[in-house]
C-alpha cells in the first residue's frame, strides 16, 4: 500500500484546486505553445511576447493535468513513497 505523507497530501490537494480545461481551451493554449515551440531558428529566440505566452500556456496544461499524474500514480502500486511517483509524473508530464 502506498504511504502518504504530508508532502503527497499537500501535492494532491494542490493539483485538485487547479480547473481542468475545455477542449476549446487545450486547442488554443496547444496552439501559443506550438507557436513558441516552433520558432525558427529556436524557441529561445521567440520575441518576449511569444515566448510569455507559450511559457504561460505550457503552465497552464502541465497544471491542469496534475490530476491525471495523481491518478496514475495512486492506481501504481510498488515501495516507496506516493510523493516520488507524484514528483516522477509531473517530470514526465513536462
Amino acid at each position: 500500500m502506498a504511504r502518504i505523507n504530508f508532502e503527497a497530501t499537500a501535492w494532491l490537494a494542490a493539483a485538485g484546486r487547479v480547473p481542468m480545461l475545455t477542449p476549446a481551451e487545450e486547442v488554443h493554449l496547444g496552439g501559443l505553445v506550438r507557436r513558441w515551440q516552433d520558432w525558427e531558428p529556436s524557441p529561445a529566440e521567440a520575441p518576449p511576447a511569444v515566448a510569455r505566452r507559450g511559457i504561460r500556456a505550457r503552465n497552464r496544461i502541465v497544471a491542469a493535468n496534475l490530476r491525471l499524474v495523481a491518478m496514475v500514480a495512486s492506481r501504481i502500486g510498488g515501495d516507496g513513497l506516493l510523493v516520488d511517483r507524484l514528483q516522477n509524473g509531473a517530470i514526465g508530464l513536462v
